[in-house]
């Protein structure tokens, strides 16, 4: 364990930091080993998700490709399992990443690879085994949308499942990223634990003019995570 510390919001528009410690993991293959979402279940244990790429040392490229991988803790996250592989090997890291973990109560597990051309997964069993994925719906633009973090997850009386989550595409099919260029960001609700989607809007504010350097680019909203403040607002 290592000292570390976090960030916390004040509530005024500041931070306070909290001091915390950190520890690394290591794979069981020698290569390029990642986390990409940790989440507490019900049943007293967390899961981590993220890739291993043997023979890897870089963000993208080279190795033998990446695979998801798994690990669990019994302990509140000071031990972890060794890592188990659930996916097949994949040469375009995205289809590997675990994005949008979530747990959604019951054993319920769920994440999303592929970026935005992407699939869902789910499990049953806090995450031993999976389904085979089901593919992510598209938005009004025609194609799919692309995230990290983590969607808000709320569960009514009834145990009906609401999920909301933020993602954007370059604005339509066969559209490549362009940095001048904002993104097409979209905001949508799930209610049937990430399967179908619907009531999805694109704010206009979401997409603004900035300027740096006697230039104005167009710039927006794209990734990130959602919670619900003690006000009821998201």
């Amino acid at each position: 364990w290592r000292p570390h510390f976090v960030r916390v919001g004040d509530g005024k528009g500041g931070w306070k930091l909290k001091e915390t410690k950190y520890q690394i993991l290591h794979g069981q293959k020698k290569g390029w080993t990642c986390g990409f979402g940790v989440m507490q279940m019900d049943n007293g244990e967390m899961a981590l998700l993220g890739t291993v790429n043997p023979k890897k040392s870089l963000w993208y490229g080279g190795g033998d490709g990446e695979r998801t991988i798994i690990a669990f803790s019994k302990d509140g996250a000071a031990t972890w399992s060794a890592f188990r592989e659930i996916s097949p090997v994949f040469k375009n890291a995205n289809d590997a990443r675990p994005m949008l973990l979530a747990y959604l109560g019951k054993g319920r597990l769920t994440y999303k690879s592929g970026w935005i051309t992407g699939q869902r997964h789910f499990s049953k069993d806090y995450g031993r085994t999976w389904g085979k994925p089901v593919p992510d719906a598209h938005v009004a633009n025609g194609t799919g949308i692309g995230s990290e973090g983590n969607p808000l997850v709320e569960v009514d009386k009834d145990g009906t499942v609401h999920i909301a989550e933020v993602g954007y595409n370059n604005g339509g099919p066969g559209l490549g990223y362009d940095v001048r260029k904002g993104s097409k960001a979209y905001f949508r609700w799930s209610h049937d634990g990430g399967r179908t989607w619907t009531d999805e809007v694109s704010p206009r504010n979401w997409i603004w003019k900035d300027s740096a350097s006697g230039k104005t680019w167009s710039r927006s909203i794209s990734e990130g995570s959602l919670v619900r403040a003690k006000n009821g607002w998201l």
